[in-house]
């Protein structure tokens, strides 16, 4: 319902909107009373087709801030809040106050364009440096998001950032994702094994083995606590450690707590951890996996041990990483033709599709192969089929 009036020399207009939060109620001042009711009939028309120009007239940032503290902020892991935070500085940075209806593709794409690529706008605004492109994919993805919900709410009619795709520098993801061969996992067993003394192990070493035998993030695994660690085969991963706060964390996501079953051989290593961690009173908030100190140990360190261990089985990467054993891990479950589905729980993704995407080029070499094993099938049939 609109209400003018005026008030000195200038005619006021207001138009009001009942939600479930309360009334709402936006005005502006006209020179002339027209002006007022010509723009009334505009806003309440705008309320009729399901528009919501309150929220239309908000700053973007403003409401990407909002978006993000009501409906993730509560529901993720530090790791990613911070990924979050930095989406929304980001996009201070570049839309200042730019209001949600204001808000055009062109104008995304250009913001995208720039977080990219480190070159100014016509704005004048600049980035540091360039991004590669998995980086502007999460800041992309971050105010998708709120903007879809944006559309939903009815404060926009369509969503600016639905057809932007990221752009930036492209990055070696083939050597990110690098994972052992059967082959090479045997030989980096083996030069862990032909050193390994449960009366005086080598932390780094364990926790890149164990590493090897589940597949955890590096923060979960160094957030493992022996209450999680049942005998009878089984692990659960439910929390991770957090160096920069030295304490417990959350994990990654809601699908990242899981119960996995864990091999009899690695379980034995745990044991015989347990014992030299009692004999010798090594102990910090139940934690598996610390030093001598009773610190929980760096990935720096950890990545140190993988190297060595690399280097002792004749396997020359230097690009390899803890992270890689994660990877190794996954991709040996995925040749050995176990359930996708299966394989996306034990690794703790959001959902299958996360697993799709990630190990694509996997699954392309599998279903080579099952063609060609399809054939030889297909083969056998007809020969019994002659005799």
């Amino acid at each position: 319902m609109a209400y003018i009036k005026k008030r000195g020399k200038k005619w006021l207009a207001r138009v009001s909107q009942r939600s479930a939060d309360g009334l709402k109620q936006t005005s502006k001042t006209f020179k002339t009373k027209a002006e007022a009711e010509s723009w009334a009939r505009v806003m309440e028309v705008s309320l009729e087709s399901g528009d919501n120009p309150m929220g239309a007239n908000t700053p973007f940032v403003s409401y990407l801030r909002t978006w993000y503290e009501t409906y993730k902020k509560h529901t993720i892991s530090a790791k990613t809040k911070n990924n979050y935070e930095l989406s929304i500085k980001i996009a201070e940075q570049y839309f200042g106050n730019l209001l949600l209806k204001d808000l055009t593709e062109e104008r995304y794409q250009q913001f995208i364009n720039w977080y990219a690529f480190g070159t100014k706008d016509e704005l004048g605004n600049y980035i540091d440096k360039p991004h590669n492109k998995e980086t502007v994919d999460k800041v992309n993805i971050h105010c998708r998001a709120c903007l879809k919900k944006a559309v939903k709410k009815g404060y926009i009619r369509f969503n600016p950032a639905e057809e932007v795709r990221s752009v930036g520098t492209i990055t070696d993801r083939k050597a990110r994702l690098y994972a052992l061969s059967e082959k090479q996992m045997i030989a980096f067993q083996k030069a862990f094994l032909s050193m390994y003394d449960k009366d005086n192990p080598n932390i780094p070493d364990l926790f890149n083995i164990v590493s090897l035998a589940y597949g955890p993030r590096f923060s979960e695994n160094s957030g493992l606590t022996w209450d999680c660690v049942y005998w009878d085969g089984k692990i659960t991963i439910n929390k991770t450690w957090n160096h920069k706060t030295k304490d417990f964390s959350t994990t990654k996501n809601a699908a990242s707590n899981r119960t996995i079953q864990l091999d009899k051989f690695t379980l034995k290593l745990l044991m015989q951890l347990k014992e030299w961690q009692m004999k010798n009173g090594i102990y910090h908030k139940n934690l598996v996996f610390i030093d001598h100190k009773r610190t929980p140990y760096s990935n720096a360190t950890i990545n140190i041990s993988v190297r060595k261990l690399l280097s002792m089985a004749k396997i020359d990467n230097e690009k390899f990483t803890h992270h890689n054993l994660r990877h190794t891990h996954i991709t040996w479950l995925l040749y050995n033709k176990k359930n996708l589905k299966y394989v996306s729980r034990r690794a703790g993704h959001e959902n299958v599709l996360t697993t799709m995407e990630t190990y694509n080029h996997v699954l392309d070499e599998i279903e080579q192969l099952e063609d060609k094993e399809l054939n030889s099938l297909s083969e056998s049939l007809y020969q019994q089929a002659l005799l």
